[in-house]
Formats: C-alpha cells, structure tokens, sequence
C-alpha cells in the first residue's frame, strides 16, 4: 500500500513517500481522533447530590455515588 500511495502522490506532485502500514495508519487515526475529541472539549457544569440526616443514634452525612455505567443525559451547556 505504501508503494500504491506514493505514486498515486508523486502522480499529483508530491516529492515524498507516503508511509502506509498496518499498525501506522489505526495508530494515527486514534491520536487524530484524541487530538479532534480534545479540540471540540466543552466545559460541562455537574452536581453532586448529599444530604445531612439528623437521626436518634446522631447525624449522618449521605451522599450519592452514581455508578460509571448509568445512563447519562445529553445536556449542552
């Protein structure tokens, strides 16, 4: 594949070789993918939810722990 692209450059003026591989190309697709997830980041606002019970043995602090695979809102802000 490398040999196919390089040429098909050097036929659109390209002076260089064009590096195709089987582990190259998934690698720099993820790091292209990371680099774009980054650049499109938006700052979201989250709330965490406690509460301070008075109860006849003392009080107590509760505060909710939401587990990682519960289903989320898509909520721009």
């Amino acid at each position: 594949m490398t040999r196919a692209y390089t040429l098909a450059g050097q036929n659109k003026g390209l002076k260089s070789v064009l590096s195709v591989g089987r582990v190259q190309t998934p690698i720099l697709g993820l790091i292209v993918n990371r680099y774009l997830a980054f650049k499109n980041h938006a700052v979201a606002s989250y709330f965490t939810v406690s509460a301070q019970m008075m109860l006849d043995a003392g009080t107590v602090l509760a505060k909710l722990v939401v587990p990682e695979d519960a289903p989320v809102d898509k909520i721009k802000c």
